[in-house]
């Protein structure tokens, strides 16, 4: 990988990675050691997580296609070794905003969806460390039908047959623990860590969620 090219997106678009994509990879032990320690970097690099739980799917049986989707994300993360979360001493008050989102059946092997949304936990979390927030947090969600029925109580008794969790989520709503908000499609950030996204939109979400990666590190050196 040292004379590799840098590649401008983890995650190919036009490629699903499937349990029986390909021919069986034979050195698994080396593909689970780098995708376990990616796993790490993720941690700080949600441009990453993705790309990373996705390939942390098919530890137990790698494929030379996972093989090839795990290199490039190498290729990515050698072209933006520089990439971090600019955190400002000072600024306007902390206050918590999530982003809820689901790929719908995007796994193709059992069409489970990918979803995200640990608003709450986050909030708990931050208060155990004694950071209390003085407003409450925001849940954006680009689908104005599950942000009416989480508002409005009327609807409680015709969606009893609907999952436990939406109405908790409901309950907080009603309670002032949190607030569920719309935001349009074209700027919902949970897109980045649901799905592989385009160099346009995937390098502009990147850019809303904080991260910051210096043009020099990509320029002239980048390959769609």
């Amino acid at each position: 990988m040292d004379e590799s090219r840098p590649i401008s997106t983890p995650m190919c678009t036009t490629t699903s990675l499937t349990k029986q994509s390909a021919n069986p990879f034979e050195l698994a032990t080396e593909y689970r050691m780098l995708v376990g320690s990616l796993q790490y970097l993720s941690l700080t690099r949600p441009d990453v997580s993705f790309a990373v739980n996705k390939l942390s799917q098919f530890m137990h049986s790698a494929t030379t296609t996972h093989w090839s989707a795990l290199k490039r994300l190498l290729r990515y993360i050698k072209g933006s070794v520089e990439t971090g979360i600019i955190i400002n001493k000072h600024g306007s008050p902390l206050s918590l905003h999530g982003y809820s989102n689901a790929d719908w059946a995007g796994d193709k092997d059992d069409y489970i969806s990918t979803t995200g949304c640990e608003l709450l936990w986050v909030t708990s979390l931050l208060n155990e460390l004694g950071i209390l927030l003085k407003t409450q947090p925001v849940l954006y969600c680009d689908n104005m039908g599950a942000k009416s029925l989480s508002a409005n109580p009327v609807f409680h008794s015709r969606m009893k047959h609907i999952a436990l969790a939406f109405h908790f989520v409901r309950e907080q709503v009603q309670s002032g623990s949190l607030r569920v908000s719309f935001v349009s499609t074209e700027d919902q950030l949970a897109d980045v860590l649901t799905k592989p996204l385009l160099r346009k939109r995937f390098h502009t979400l990147i850019d809303k969620l904080g991260l910051f990666s210096p043009v020099s590190c990509l320029r002239g050196h980048v390959k769609e």
